[in-house]
């Protein structure tokens, strides 16, 4: 072989090695970016799982909460339990969060379900007087991700709910629809008209009041007597119990069994008029405990109230059989007073207005039912009897507070 084809052979063999090392170097430079980018990806996976993990936790924390505060068992508890009710329902010490230590996954002794620590805090609304008695609870969960380490890069949810003054017996009382349409009233008709009144299937209602010979009219959306000469009235109506067979108790206003007597009812209005209008009411049988009465009293335009009509005045009973008291000191046993039943008996103005059954009833426009009356004995013929109140311990579904009607 000549000189000349070695020296040839010599050099593409150098020249073929230059090559190969060049794309060895460029391969390991593609590989090593992608292999910055896959530790990249693998420690936002990380993270990420991280946050989804404590977020999970976070949440279930807050829901737990949630559900502790709701389940109390009584509204109020006795004084020195220790049982949860509705009065503990209440925020967190300001500063005092409730510090909660990472805990291990369901079904593992090793596994921590979030690698961190957590801050529960509660705030809880109370509402007024005034407002729906129920309370706005906040929980809310606090923790520092991997990335967060100061108070201003906390991480945290938050649950809000709220939590109705609901005895836990009446619980599935709250999923029944309020009585403000028309099919969810007795008969598609407004609730003060009488469940005796005929459907006339025209809007309308009619009713003979007992012992009346007049016939009354109502409109079924209002509950407005509808007269055709064009006065209109609103009903009174109630009943009229007895316990007479000595001093009543709370149990006794809760459930009187005393025979029935004959009575009258009238109203005294001070406005649109001052003629009593007088009333209508049962007959008691020989075995009747109580006595209906029903009252149409007229109603006026209300002075720089446009739309508005309405009437003031009294209801009082009007005894044929029945001698009233002569004063609130009365104590004859031959005698009667009358009380009215009425959920605040401490007040002749209770807050619910007229149809919590007040002394003087002020701008009535509508109908009302369940003005009901209690009767008593005077007294033992040394000492006068008082008007009961509801007994310590009794049904709380049945409100048998009264309150001194007549004498006044």
């Amino acid at each position: 072989m000549s000189d000349t084809r070695l020296l040839r052979r010599t050099r593409r063999a150098r020249v073929s090695r230059g090559v190969s090392l060049i794309e060895a170097l460029v391969a390991l430079a593609v590989m090593s970016i992608g292999l910055l980018g896959v530790m990249g990806m693998q420690a936002t996976l990380r993270t990420t799982a991280d946050v989804s993990r404590q977020r999970a936790e976070a949440v279930r924390l807050a829901q737990e909460k949630v559900e502790d505060l709701r389940a109390f068992g009584v509204l109020v508890a006795p004084v020195g339990s220790t049982d949860h009710d509705y009065t503990k329902i209440v925020s967190t010490v300001i500063g005092t969060p409730e510090v909660i230590a990472p805990l291990l996954c369901a079904g593992s002794t090793t596994v921590l379900c979030a690698n961190t620590e957590f801050r529960r805090s509660v705030t809880v609304t109370t509402p007024t007087a005034s407002q729906p008695r129920f309370k706005t609870v906040r929980v809310r969960v606090g923790w520092y991700d991997r990335v967060s380490d100061t108070a201003l890069d906390e991480r945290s949810v938050e649950l809000y709910t709220t939590v109705a003054e609901v005895a836990p017996e009446l619980g599935a009382t709250l999923g029944v629809p309020a009585n403000v349409s028309g099919p969810q009233r007795p008969g598609g008709r407004h609730i003060t008209i009488p469940r005796a009144a005929v459907d006339r299937r025209d809007g309308t209602s009619t009713f003979t009041p007992p012992g009346g010979s007049v016939v009354w009219t109502f409109s079924n959306s209002s509950g407005r007597l509808v007269d055709p000469l064009g006065t209109t009235s609103v009903l009174l109506t109630g009943y009229i119990r007895f316990a007479t067979g000595g001093l009543p108790t709370g149990a006794e206003a809760e459930n009187p069994i005393d025979l029935a007597r004959s009575v009258g009812v009238q109203v005294l209005p001070t406005r649109p008029t001052t003629t009593p209008v007088s009333c209508f009411t049962s007959t008691p049988g020989p075995s009747d405990t109580f006595v209906v009465y029903y009252c149409a009293v007229p109603i006026v335009a209300a002075v720089g109230v446009p739309g508005t009509y309405t009437w003031d005045g009294k209801s009082q009973l009007t005894p044929t059989s029945l001698p009233l008291a002569r004063s609130p000191t009365d104590d004859n046993t031959g005698r009667f007073r009358v009380c009215r039943y009425t959920p605040d008996p401490t007040t002749d103005t209770p807050l619910a207005g007229n149809v919590a059954h007040p002394l003087n009833y002020v701008s009535v426009g509508t109908s009302l039912a369940n003005q009901n009356f209690l009767v008593i004995s005077a007294g033992d013929g040394s000492v006068p009897f008082p008007c009961p109140t509801e007994a310590t311990g009794a049904d709380p579904l049945v409100d048998a507070d009264t309150r001194l009607h007549q004498p006044p």
